[in-house]
């Protein structure tokens, strides 16, 4: 919430609402969505929207448009509208003859957008339109949109190597320029990209708390930046002209990690407190051959509450020198958990992958391993219904593994 939002292009959307039933709980813009609005984020733009009632309170200033609440874009994109408000098509002449870059996918908007008076306020839209052309307002298809920014002069927030993008935001906060890139994916991400400046960087992550010094380059006045984003990772990128420039070699900074050895095959100690069925209090203290599915456990089978799993582990002392770095993959699991390593807690990513960096918790031979398994209510809740219907997987599934990661990192 900090900041101010930098995007360089605004999306005007006729249709500004949110559906219940969309996942991403993104904004409408038309229908089919256009192709160039998953394009901005791999060429490097960011990208925001704006309504009617915005646009027409918005003003442009040194070639930008600033709407009432302060955020600025260099650039106004309408993506397949056919019909404006009077309104509407007037502010957009008027910008357009500010010396705001104004980009029309697929077609110019030709007629009013509603029933009453309808044909002399089409020809009021074509007359605002047919001038914000002759002021220099372009049309291009979907698949040129992004070559048109760039032909208008408007340029993205980052420039990205082939292959290795990120969905991201970026706003200013004071001197510091803050990206905020994520990981969509189940594997690994390599990102590098490029933008204006020589400042350094670090890297920022939200989940742990950890600040790491970024692998930047600079030349000619623009800086390179590289990071490898695990699974469904998130991190702030930080750059500001008082960090320290810092880079080395990357052969080695990407290396995936390697599976060690299988935690807990000698067993697991499991201890359950919760409810079942009708609300009957159950309590379990056993030992665990192997992991399995709540469900498929006789006196689990319609629990709710938390688990504990403890085993032991072996770290050999090669896997502890310099630049390396010791990982718990606890695999499959429902519905959320907790672990400690040698009684120290530690913080576990709340969607698969469920992996955590035990480097700073484990020693040179035995350690001991604690997870902490919950899960709903719907199988207790499931279990007190007839026939028993509706149960859900739940525990830790696995499996296990202790995995070695190589760093290298230079001072």
């Amino acid at each position: 919430q900090q900041g101010k939002d930098l995007v360089p292009p605004a999306i005007f959307r006729s249709d500004l609402s949110y559906a219940p039933a969309s996942a991403t709980q993104e904004p409408k813009i038309e229908h089919p969505r256009a192709a160039f609005i998953d394009a901005l984020p791999e060429a490097g733009y960011d990208y925001d929207a704006i309504n009617a009632d915005v646009l027409i309170k918005s003003q442009v200033r040194d070639r930008a448009l600033v709407t009432p609440s302060g955020m600025q874009f260099n650039a106004l994109i309408l993506p397949a509208v056919s019909s404006l408000r009077v309104d509407v098509a007037a502010a957009i002449e008027k910008f357009v003859g500010a010396g705001l870059p104004i980009l029309f996918v697929d077609r110019t908007p030709a007629r009013y957008e509603g029933l009453l008076d309808h044909e002399r306020r089409d020809e009021i839209v074509r007359t605002h339109m047919a001038a914000a052309r002759s002021a220099g307002a372009r049309e291009c298809g979907d698949e040129k949109v992004i070559e048109t920014l760039r032909d208008l002069g408007v340029s993205g927030n980052v420039t990205f190597e082939p292959g290795r993008s990120a969905p991201f935001l970026e706003k200013r906060v004071g001197d510091a320029r803050v990206f905020f890139f994520r990981n969509p994916d189940v594997e690994s991400r390599r990102v590098a990209f490029a933008t204006a400046g020589s400042a350094g960087a670090e890297v920022w992550d939200p989940w742990t708390g950890a600040i790491q010094p970024a692998n930047v380059t600079t030349t000619e006045g623009r800086a390179k930046v590289e990071l490898q984003l695990l699974p469904n990772q998130s991190v702030f990128v930080v750059m500001d002209s008082k960090l320290p420039v810092r880079s080395w070699p990357t052969s080695a900074l990407f290396e995936r990690p390697v599976r060690v050895a299988k935690v807990g095959e000698q067993g697991w100690q499991f201890t359950a407190t919760g409810a079942g069925a009708g609300g009957r209090k159950i309590e379990v203290n056993e030992q665990m051959a192997s992991l399995a599915d709540w469900t498929t456990i006789p006196s689990t089978r319609d629990f709710s509450g938390e688990a504990v799993y403890s085993t032991r582990f072996t770290v050999g002392e090669e896997l502890l020198g310099a630049h390396r770095r010791v990982l718990i993959d606890l695999g499959s699991l429902n519905d959320g958990a907790t672990l400690r390593v040698n009684g120290k807690p530690l913080l576990l990513n709340p969607s698969p992958p469920y992996i955590a960096d035990v480097t700073d918790q484990v020693q040179a031979g035995e350690n001991q391993l604690e997870v902490l398994v919950y899960n709903t209510l719907n199988n207790m809740v499931a279990a007190s219904a007839p026939g028993i219907s509706g149960l859900r997987p739940a525990g830790l599934l696995g499996p296990v593994w202790l995995l070695a990661r190589q760093v290298e990192l230079e001072d």
